[in-house]
């Protein structure tokens, strides 16, 4: 859109792709701590500030897209970049879930009971996910 790269859309979307996932993972592996995670949203914009403009963020996004007021010529980019942040966030969130997880954690999910009776409790969630067990 602002970058004026809008003929090379395949690269614009794997930079908002890639950001995204990249931007996400780090959230997850430093567990939302502000300058770790605010250091990589830095990074990835300097990176993909000339391709794709660095938005990393659907709301940026459209607000460029409202801002250009070109709203036929840039919908298609505009459309592709939201979803391949949409995407690029759920395999960010894949990657750091992937990294996290480990053997003793699965056997003890696989073999988890529920230590309690509650019959109004349709799913198997182990409640010390949340830190405390629910009576």
């Amino acid at each position: 859109m602002e970058t004026g790269n809008k003929d090379k859309k395949i690269g614009v979307i794997a930079y908002e792709f890639i950001g995204t996932a990249f931007i996400m993972y780090a959230m997850m592996m430093f567990n939302g701590l502000y300058a770790p995670t605010m250091g990589m949203t830095c990074a990835m914009t300097a990176l993909a500030w000339n391709v794709s403009g660095g938005h990393f963020n659907p709301a940026l996004t459209i607000g460029m897209y409202v801002a250009e007021k070109d709203f036929g010529g840039n919908a298609l980019i505009a459309g592709l970049m939201i979803a391949a942040q949409f995407c690029g966030a759920f395999f960010g969130v894949l990657l750091g879930f992937l990294a996290l997880i480990d053997k003793d954690w699965q056997e003890e999910v696989a073999n988890f009971e529920m230590p309690f009776d509650t019959p109004d409790v349709k799913a198997n969630v182990p409640f010390q996910w949340f830190g405390t067990i629910v009576p």
